[in-house]
Order: structure tokens, then C-alpha cells, then sequence
């Protein structure tokens, strides 16, 4: 990102769960990122289940059922279309993932984005490391499958970030890679962090 240049970046904010309304961690963190990211044109692309399908300004909702993982794949078709559509023809393009759901859909997604949008960056912000997550609830093959797109999703980010210096180190020892911190419930995203010169 160029730093003269952050209040004429068309923001996506990508979540792969319901922000708003917010009712639970990641979606205070994500609601966070879409209100304070210095920026006069953003706008939250979220998948909300049929209970929290609410026309809200500025805010793109997709329908999904809970714990279905089909039908999550399918409609991340369907957001990735509405993303594209919405980076359509501008210049200043930038799209954060919010990293609160499986790397793979991540992942997914910024390979298609990066076919059909190219004049755009991608800040993968994540909220923890997924590699460790999934440690403690998936099966061995998920882990070594989140592993792999996990390392894969941080190569193809232009940025990406880490909750603390423990997540940064263990980006870094896992990957090979390197993050910014940017620490989760911020009142105030930092520019210069979230540059590249």
C-alpha cells in the first residue's frame, strides 16, 4: 500500500462468518477492522446463517447453514463473484481476509480473486494460528491439509499479520514467514504497519 494513498483504497473485507450483528469473539474483531480501517470505501462481505439475514447498509449477506461445510464452499462462489464485481473497474483495490475460519476457504479465495481482480492486495489478517487451532479438535489429515494451505495462504497474502509475538514467532518457525502484529481489539489500525515500501 502506498502511504499517501489509504483513503482511496476500495476495501473488501471478506469473513466467512456473521459480523453484524456481532455476537461472539472474531466478529467484534472483524467489526473492528471494518470501522476503524483508514479508508473512505469499504465494504463487509460476511455469510450469515437464515436467522441473521438482515438488509444492512453497505453490507453484502450470504446465507449459509451452520456446521456444513458443502454448503460453505458453495456459497464462497457466490461472495467471490460479489467481491469481484465490487473491485470491478477500480483502481486501488485491497481485500482482507479475516482469518477466523479454515485456511483452505481462505485460501481458495485469494486464488480466484487473484485470476479475476489484478490490480489488487491482500492483507491476510489472521486471528490466531490456524496450525494450532486445529491441533486441539481435527483429525491428523485435516491438520496436515490446514498445514498446507495455511503456509500456501501466507505466500500469496501481500501482508499478513499475527495476534502477538508468540503467533509471529510461530508463523515464522512453522513457515518460515513473516507477519505483522496487529493485536486483536485495536481502536486504531496503524498504517505503517500495514505497508510494504
Amino acid at each position: 500500500m502506498k502511504k499517501n494513498s489509504n483513503l482511496d483504497l476500495n476495501v473488501a473485507i471478506i469473513a466467512l462468518y456473521t459480523v453484524v450483528p456481532s455476537w461472539h469473539g472474531a466478529a467484534d474483531i472483524s467489526r473492528l477492522m471494518l470501522k476503524y480501517f483508514p479508508s473512505s470505501q469499504k465494504c463487509l462481505f460476511q455469510m450469515v446463517n437464515s436467522k441473521q439475514n438482515k438488509k444492512l447498509k453497505n453490507i453484502i449477506n450470504q446465507n449459509i447453514f451452520y456446521n456444513s461445510p458443502i454448503l460453505k464452499l458453495f456459497f464462497i462462489f457466490f461472495l467471490i463473484k460479489k467481491v469481484v464485481h465490487y473491485c470491478y473497474g477500480k483502481k486501488n483495490n485491497l481485500v482482507i481476509i479475516e482469518g477466523a475460519s479454515w485456511s483452505f476457504f481462505s485460501y481458495l479465495i485469494v486464488k480466484i480473486l487473484r485470476i479475476f481482480v489484478k490490480n489488487i492486495r491482500i492483507i491476510y489478517h489472521s486471528h490466531n494460528v490456524d496450525y494450532e487451532v486445529r491441533k486441539l479438535k481435527n483429525s491428523k489429515f485435516i491438520l496436515k491439509l490446514t498445514k498446507i494451505f495455511e503456509k500456501q495462504l501466507l505466500k500469496i497474502s501481500d501482508i499478513n499479520t499475527a495476534v502477538s509475538a508468540v503467533d509471529k514467532k510461530l508463523f515464522k518457525k512453522l513457515y518460515n514467514i513473516d507477519t505483522v502484529i496487529l493485536e486483536n481489539g485495536v481502536e486504531k489500525i496503524n498504517n505503517k504497519k500495514l505497508s510494504k515500501n
